[in-house]
C-alpha cells in the first residue's frame, strides 16, 4: 500500500479545563441548532450525461444575504454575485460545461455569503435529475475542523452500476487517499478547488482520507436495485464520525412504497436490526456494505454501532402501485439522517418555479410521538392527524405532506417548518420520468474524542487514569503528560505531584496517519506539608502541620494544627482538605540547650559585677552608642531582636531592655536581654523630709538617682543609734524603729555606695531627713 505518511498536528480546543468533579472532559464543539447553515460551502456536481441545469439553491433566514460563487481552481470562470433575500430562495444555474469529470480537475465550487445560508444543488436533464443538500465548510461548531475533521474521512454509498463520486479540496497541497473496498489505496495531491472523481460499477465502502479538509459527493446514472429505469443519483457523504446508530425511513411520496436502503458500518462486528428483528440481525464489519432493496413500507434501523445508510428511491417501473403515483417516479438517493441530527425548525429550498421536470414534491417529516402537535409549514398548521406511527418503534411517527397544497408552484422556491421538537424532514419530488429527495437539513452529532478520570478535585500523590475515547478511525492515542512522559493506548496512568501537574494533551492519530492533538489543564489539590523530615527539641518544641486543613490527626492524639512536644521520637500527623489527604512525620531528636549570653561592646565596667551582669550604660546626651552582639559564636542559624532587626549584631543609642531570640536549631533556642540605662553621671538625691501617716503620699523615705551601686544606706536617731540600714535603692524607710513608730523629728542618714563607670570607687554621703506625721 502506498499511503504516505501524513503527520500535522491540528491543536483546536485548549480547555482551561477547570473540569468540577473531572467526570468527562468531551472535546467535541458546541453544536448550531442547523449544521447546514453557514457561510462558506464547497460542492462539486457529479458526472451527467446531457444534463441541461446545473442549479444551486440558496437560502437566507436572517436578512439579505450577498452570496459569490467562484471555481477557485478554475480561471476562465466569472464569479456569480447574487442577492438572496428573505422572502425566497435564489435559484442560480451555472453553465453544464463545469460538470466534474473523471480522474483530477479544476470543477469544485465555493459559494461564499456574508449571512448565514442554506444551499441545495440539482443536476438535471429532461427525465434524469437528483438533489442534495450541502454541509457549510465552515459551520458554526467548524465540525469539519473539529478533533477528528482536522482530517478528512469518509465512506462513499453508490449505486450498483455507472457510479461516480467526487472528493472536492478546500486547500492547497492535500494529499487524498482512495482506498477501494478490499484493494490497495492510491493518493493524489489536489488544490483547493480542484477534484478527483472516481467512476465505475458498485463503489460502496469506497473510503476517502485527507489529513486536511476536503468533502466528498457520490452517486452517478445508474440502473437502482434491478430495476430497468435509469436516472440521475446524488448525494454529499457525512463523514465518518458523524454516523448515528438510530434510523427512519419512509417510502418516497404520492404512495410509492418500494424502495432499498445501503448500510455501511464503522466498525466490525456491527449489529443492524430493522424493526428490532433481533432474532435475524445484519452484521457488518468496518467499511462492509450491504443492500436491502426489498422494503415496502417505514421503518426504523438500529445499530450497535455507529453506520451510514443511504436511501435509494425505484424507478417507475418498479416503485410500486400505488394508485395516482403509478408508473410515476424515477431513482433517487439521499443519505439519511440519524435521530441525533434532528432539528426543531429548519428552512429548505423547494424548486416550485417549474424549471425542473418535476411536477409533484412531497415533504416527509419524521418526530418524536407528541412532538407533532405544533408543526407549521409556512406558517400553516399540519394536522396532528396526519401523522402514522411506527409499527414497532413506536415512539415516532411520520407523515408525508403533498407541498404543492401550501406552496403553489411558481410563486415560493423557499418553506420553512417550525414548531417541531427533534424532528427530521426530507424533500421529494416526482413526474413520469423523474425523481429526486434530499436532506432538508440537519444537525451534527459527532462522535468526540474524549477523555475521563477521577472525580474532581484531583489529589497530589494520587494516581490518576485517564481514559480517551473516539470513533473507530483513531488508530492510536498518545498521552503527554507534565514531566514531558508518554504514554499510548486509551488508558493511561499519571501521578500527581503538585499544582504544576494540571496540564495534559492527547493526540490522536487515525489509520491514515493523520493525527490531532487536544492540551487541556485539569485541577489539582495540592497538599504540602511543611513538617522537616527531622528536627531537634531541647526544652519544648512545636510542630506545625500548616493552615488551611479541614482536619489534624497528630500520633500523639492532638488535633489542632500544632503540636508541642518536649521528648524524642517520630510524630506523624494526617490532614484532610475536602477529599484529598496526606500524612507527614517528623523526627525528633534530643538536642543539646547550648550557652550564650549577648556581647556588649564596649563591656560595661560593671560586667562583673554581681546583679549588674546584665546591665549597661550611655550617656544619651553626649551621643554615645553600644554594639550588643547576639551570638558571639557566628552559629546561630537565626537571630530576632525585640527591636525588629535580624541581624546578629544591633547599635543601640537609647535606654531600654534589648531581647534576642537566638535559635541553634528546631527546638534549641536561647533568649537572652540586656537592659541599658541612660547614665552620664552618678546622681544621688535623698529627700529632707517624709511623712508615715498612711496618707499615700511620702509615707516613706525613698532614694533617687542613677549610676550607682552596692548601696549602704544608714538612718541613725540623735542619740546615733542605728534604726534603719538597706543595700537597695528600691527599699524605702517606712518610719519605724525596732517595731514601733519613730517619734517626730530629725533623722541623720549616711551613704556609701559605689559609681557604675568606676567600680571600686567608694562614694559617701551625709544628710538630715525630718519626720513628720
Amino acid at each position: 500500500m502506498n499511503i504516505p505518511r501524513m503527520k500535522k498536528v491540528y491543536s483546536l480546543l485548549r480547555l482551561c479545563l477547570v473540569i468540577s468533579a473531572f467526570s468527562s472532559l468531551s472535546f467535541s464543539s458546541v453544536q448550531a441548532q442547523i449544521a447546514t447553515e453557514g457561510q462558506e460551502f464547497w460542492f462539486a456536481f457529479l458526472p451527467h450525461t446531457g444534463a441541461t441545469n446545473l442549479r444551486i439553491m440558496v437560502t437566507s433566514n436572517d436578512s439579505t444575504a450577498n452570496v459569490t460563487i467562484s471555481m477557485p481552481a478554475n480561471g476562465g470562470f466569472t464569479d456569480i454575485n447574487q442577492a438572496v433575500t428573505t422572502d425566497k430562495s435564489a435559484i442560480i444555474d451555472v453553465p453544464t460545461g463545469n460538470i466534474a469529470s473523471a480522474g483530477t480537475g479544476n470543477f469544485g465550487f465555493k459559494l461564499r455569503s456574508d449571512k448565514n445560508v442554506s444551499v441545495y444543488l440539482l443536476n438535471s436533464k429532461t427525465g434524469s435529475l437528483d438533489g442534495t443538500v450541502v454541509y457549510p465548510h465552515d459551520s458554526s461548531q467548524d465540525w469539519t475542523r473539529s478533533i477528528t475533521g482536522n482530517f478528512s474521512d469518509y465512506f462513499v454509498t453508490t449505486p450498483e452500476a455507472n457510479s461516480s463520486f467526487a472528493v472536492v479540496a478546500t486547500v492547497d497541497a492535500t494529499d487524498v487517499i482512495l482506498t477501494p473496498s478490499g484493494g490497495a489505496a492510491t493518493t493524489v495531491t489536489l488544490n483547493a478547488g480542484q477534484t478527483h472523481v472516481i467512476t465505475g460499477a458498485d463503489l460502496s465502502g469506497y473510503r476517502v482520507q485527507a489529513c486536511k479538509p476536503v468533502l466528498t459527493f457520490a452517486g452517478g446514472e445508474t440502473l437502482t436495485q434491478g430495476c430497468t429505469a435509469t436516472n440521475h443519483m446524488m448525494s454529499q457523504m457525512y463523514p465518518f464520525e458523524t454516523w448515528g446508530t438510530r434510523f427512519f425511513t419512509v417510502p418516497s411520496g404520492g404512495a410509492i412504497i418500494n424502495y432499498g436502503v445501503k448500510i455501511v458500518a464503522s466498525t466490525d462486528g456491527t449489529t443492524v436490526t430493522i424493526d428490532s428483528l433481533n432474532n435475524n440481525p445484519i452484521t457488518l464489519n468496518k467499511g462492509q456494505a450491504v443492500t436491502i432493496d426489498t422494503l415496502t413500507r417505514p421503518a426504523c434501523f438500529e445499530a450497535s454501532a455507529p453506520v451510514t445508510i443511504t436511501q435509494f428511491m425505484k424507478g417507475n417501473n418498479c416503485n410500486g402501485t400505488g394508485g395516482a403515483a403509478t408508473g410515476d417516479g424515477n431513482p433517487a438517493m439521499v443519505v439519511l439522517n440519524h435521530v441525533q441530527q434532528s432539528v426543531d425548525q429548519v428552512t429548505f429550498s423547494v424548486d416550485t418555479t417549474g424549471t425542473s421536470s418535476v411536477a409533484n414534491r412531497y415533504l416527509t417529516i419524521i418526530i418524536p410521538d407528541g412532538n407533532q402537535n405544533a408543526l407549521q409549514l409556512n406558517g400553516q398548521a399540519i394536522p396532528a392527524g396526519s401523522f402514522t406511527q411506527y409499527a414497532v418503534c413506536t415512539d415516532y411517527v411520520h407523515a408525508t405532506v403533498d407541498i404543492s397544497t401550501i406552496i403553489p408552484s411558481g410563486v415560493f422556491s423557499k418553506a420553512t417548518l417550525s414548531g417541531g421538537n427533534g424532528l427530521l424532514a426530507y424533500i421529494h419530488g416526482r413526474s413520469a420520468n423523474d425523481g429526486l429527495v434530499y436532506s432538508a437539513g440537519y444537525n451534527v452529532s459527532k462522535i468526540p474524542v474524549s477523555a475521563s478520570g477521577n472525580p474532581n478535585p484531583t489529589c497530589t500523590n494520587v494516581t490518576t487514569t485517564f481514559n480517551a475515547s473516539g470513533p473507530n478511525n483513531i488508530a492510536s492515542y498518545e498521552w503527554t503528560f507534565p514531566d514531558g512522559s508518554t504514554a499510548t493506548g486509551t488508558s493511561a496512568s499519571y501521578t500527581i505531584r503538585s499544582t504544576a501537574d494540571t496540564s495534559f494533551s492527547v493526540k490522536a492519530t487515525n489509520d491514515a496517519g493523520c493525527d490531532s492533538t487536544i492540551s487541556f489543564t485539569i485541577t489539582v489539590d495540592t497538599i504540602i506539608l511543611a513538617l522537616p523530615e527531622e528536627a531537634v527539641v531541647c526544652d519544648t518544641l512545636t510542630l506545625d502541620a500548616g493552615a488551611g486543613f479541614s482536619s489534624y490527626t497528630w500520633s500523639n492524639g492532638a488535633t489542632t494544627q500544632t503540636t508541642q512536644v518536649t521528648e524524642a521520637g517520630t510524630y506523624s500527623v494526617i490532614v484532610t482538605r475536602n477529599s484529598c489527604r496526606a500524612t507527614a512525620s517528623v523526627r525528633v531528636v534530643s538536642g543539646t540547650l547550648p550557652t550564650s549570653k549577648i556581647a556588649i561592646s564596649p563591656p560595661p565596667a560593671t560586667a562583673n559585677v554581681l546583679g549588674l551582669e546584665r546591665t549597661a550604660y550611655l550617656c544619651v546626651e553626649d551621643g554615645e552608642t553600644l554594639s550588643l552582639t547576639a551570638d558571639s559564636t557566628n552559629t546561630a542559624e537565626s537571630v530576632t531582636w525585640n527591636t525588629g532587626l535580624n541581624t546578629n549584631q544591633i547599635t543601640v543609642s537609647a535606654a531600654g531592655t534589648y531581647i534576642a531570640t537566638i535559635r541553634f536549631s528546631a527546638g534549641c533556642v536561647v533568649v537572652d536581654s540586656v537592659v541599658v540605662q541612660d547614665v552620664c553621671e552618678v546622681k544621688f538625691l535623698v529627700p529632707t523630709a517624709f511623712s508615715p501617716n498612711g496618707d499615700g503620699t511620702n509615707d516613706g523615705l525613698q532614694i533617687f538617682g542613677k549610676g550607682f551601686f552596692n548601696l549602704d544606706f544608714r538612718v541613725f536617731n540623735r542619740w546615733g543609734e542605728l534604726i534603719y540600714f538597706s543595700k537597695s535603692q528600691e527599699n524605702q524607710w517606712d518610719g519605724t524603729a525596732h517595731g514601733f513608730d519613730a517619734p517626730n523629728g530629725t533623722y541623720v542618714w549616711r551613704a556609701i555606695y559605689e559609681d557604675v563607670k568606676s567600680p571600686g570607687t567608694k562614694i559617701k554621703k551625709f544628710g538630715r531627713v525630718t519626720l513628720v506625721r
